[in-house]
């Protein structure tokens, strides 16, 4: 077969592959030709098919040049990698699950030289770039789905904020009540609990928060009035029953009486109350008549339970400090009355 003729096909056959190096048509044409030129005709002695070590090129022997083909259109396609060289690449599916990296890579010693040798091989470079973009909307995807997440979570969040919230002002206004009274009114108990929520009385969720700071209030009495009891007892031991204001006075310092309250003392802002001389005043002379109560009950053999009742004169108009001071502004007294109106009517 003529050179001329060979070169034809050969060219013919890399324009129709070159998009697809790796089909077993582009190979076998390739072969075929390599094969018809063996049989065909001898060796040229000008011939070097590897001149350009690793590829294929048509313009080492100005025979094969025609007057359609001319060394300035030579593009991408003019390169092409030999048959036996593509396909040494191919792997099998053994190879590939334990791929191997070249000679070559493995020799680079830093990230410059492996940035170069990814580099001058195209598509191992776009292979990467393809990698690296899907890995990016992967995350993007994950970071979406984490925020969907969150927004679903949101409002839940609140909720149980706000809850902790309300939660807190029961804790601390219902115990700042206890030191200004400890009587109790369903009025007195609606309007704080519409004071924490901030709203209408009329609310059913301000029924329930009442009912919470009435058990509040029910647990105080019975904790102080304990306390009261061991103080009255512990006074009634060292001064052997003998009951007066004189003794009261140095027996129940500030350090005794802030301990028989320390229970409705946990929700007071301590520094503004201890700033505050008239308020120590009046919750100290609280415990100095409580405690005088039991102590007489208790030289008669009884008991003096209702005496924590007795005197919120002595408290109801102190602005109890919290940190929400929602009791210090309540109207104690008039809310009060409304009960003994009630009785009246």
């Amino acid at each position: 077969m003529p050179r001329k003729q060979i070169y034809h096909m050969r060219r013919s056959a890399l324009r129709q592959h070159t998009n697809d190096l790796n089909t077993d048509s582009y190979f076998e044409k390739i072969n075929n030709v390599e094969e018809n030129e063996v049989e065909s005709c001898d060796a040229h002695p000008d011939d070097d098919l590897g001149q350009q070590e690793g590829y294929l090129s048509p313009f080492n022997d100005d025979d094969y040049y025609d007057s359609e083909w001319t060394p300035q259109q030579t593009d991408s396609r003019s390169l092409v990698k030999t048959s036996s060289q593509v396909s040494a690449t191919i792997m099998s599916p053994s190879e590939k699950s334990t791929p191997l990296l070249p000679k070559d890579l493995n020799s680079c010693q830093n990230e410059h030289e492996t940035a170069t040798w990814v580099a001058s091989r195209p598509s191992i470079l776009k292979l990467a770039q393809l990698i690296y973009k899907t890995s990016e909307q992967l995350s993007d995807q994950n970071e979406d789905s984490i925020y969907h997440e969150e927004d679903i979570l949101l409002p839940r969040r609140r909720i149980n904020r706000s809850q902790n919230v309300i939660e807190d002002r029961v804790y601390k206004e219902s115990r700042a009540l206890f030191l200004r009274t400890r009587n109790n009114t369903a009025e007195l108990y609606e309007e704080l609990a519409a004071r924490i929520l901030n709203m209408g009385r009329a609310n059913p969720e301000v029924q329930v928060i009442a009912k919470k700071i009435g058990v509040v209030m029910d647990n105080l009495r019975y904790q102080v009035s304990k306390s009261l009891r061991a103080t009255a007892e512990a006074y009634k031991e060292k001064y052997r029953g003998v009951l007066e204001d004189g003794y009261l006075s140095e027996f129940i310092d500030e350090s005794v009486w802030k301990k028989v309250l320390h229970l409705p003392l946990l929700a007071v802002n301590e520094l503004a109350l201890n700033s505050n001389k008239e308020m120590k005043k009046g919750l100290r002379n609280f415990v100095i008549r409580v405690v005088g109560k039991w102590v007489a009950a208790l030289v008669e053999g009884k008991e003096a339970k209702s005496a924590i009742k007795d005197f919120d004169e002595l408290t109801v108009d102190l602005k109890i400090p919290t940190n929400h001071n929602i009791t210090a502004r309540l109207p104690v007294r008039e809310l009060l009355q409304c009960k003994e109106k009630s009785r009246r009517g």
